[in-house]
């Protein structure tokens, strides 16, 4: 059955209340949730890339490569800066997915720099920038294993993110070599009690850590932008990290990366309309 379609132009303050609808609708996020799988050959452009001496590749997940000087990064992060949980009405995860790693392998990290305007867009994004917090997933030698820690830095530009003064604040011990490939790693914050959780494999740390609150109004309540890294030894080799998933949203905002293209796509075609309507690791 067709159904009859009004001719009637569009009202002016009709279109204008249609034109606010949409545009809460489509900023209903925060930010713009990631959930990348990194298909294809070509960066998102809500990624960009980074490091010294460092390489990027994406193939159907990105393949980050450091150079050979000592504790060296590459990493790949944000290119916006609005993705602080600070205002969110859910908890908000940040989680990776390893894929392979190879080399003088140090740590992989996934950290947050606050007060990141203009953003930083250098080569150690968790030493330089002064207000930094996230995870590190590193080799344990005394268990031959692996350990997830969360740090906090606030305030220390220069320095190292996961020095003895910053934490290790939460742990995830314990995480055996086999599990490590194809595994997923992230920490969420409620944005109410500023609460932090970690995840390995879908296991949750068995306590929560509380950020101060001055700490998250002073350095992350503005903005904030991501970066996932890799970080070489100090053997003089390279390191290399492949992941095959990004993920930076509430549990309902990280749906397969196909729908936030279609939904994203779908806001600017409607946009459009309104206008054109009112115109017419290893050890």
């Amino acid at each position: 059955m067709r159904y009859p379609t009004s001719s009637f132009p569009l009202h002016p303050a009709r279109a204008l209340i249609g034109a606010l609808l949409l545009t809460a609708a489509c900023s209903a996020f925060a930010f713009t949730p990631i959930n990348d799988s990194f298909s294809g050959t070509t960066l998102s452009p809500l990624l960009m890339t980074g490091g010294q001496s460092a390489s990027h590749t994406v193939n159907d997940g990105i393949t980050l490569t450091t150079g050979t000087a000592n504790y060296i990064r590459s990493w790949v992060g944000t290119a916006a800066n609005d993705y602080t949980w600070v205002g969110s009405s859910d908890p908000v995860t940040y989680a990776f997915t390893l894929d392979s790693f190879s080399g003088a392998v140090n740590s992989i990290n996934l950290v947050l720099v606050g007060n990141n305007d203009p953003i930083y867009t250098g080569a150690t994004p968790d030493y330089s920038p002064a207000h930094v917090l996230g995870i590190q997933l590193i080799y344990s030698s005394a268990t031959d294993d692996y350990t997830l820690n969360l740090y906090v830095k606030p305030n220390s530009a220069s320095a190292g993110f996961s020095g003895v003064s910053f934490g290790p604040k939460l742990s995830i011990k314990g995480i055996a070599a086999s599990s490590l490939i194809g595994g997923t790693f992230g920490f969420t914050i409620d944005p109410v009690t500023n609460q932090v959780v970690l995840e390995a494999n879908a296991v949750q740390s068995t306590t929560s850590y509380t950020l101060d609150p001055t700490v998250v109004s002073s350095y992350f309540g503005t903005n904030a932008a991501a970066y996932l890294g890799v970080t070489n030894s100090n053997t003089g080799a390279s390191a290399t990290a492949e992941f095959s998933r990004l993920m930076i949203g509430t549990a309902s905002q990280i749906p397969e990366p196909s729908t936030v293209a279609l939904a994203m796509g779908a806001c600017a075609l409607v946009g459009a309309g309104f206008v054109i309507r009112k115109r017419r690791l290893v050890r």
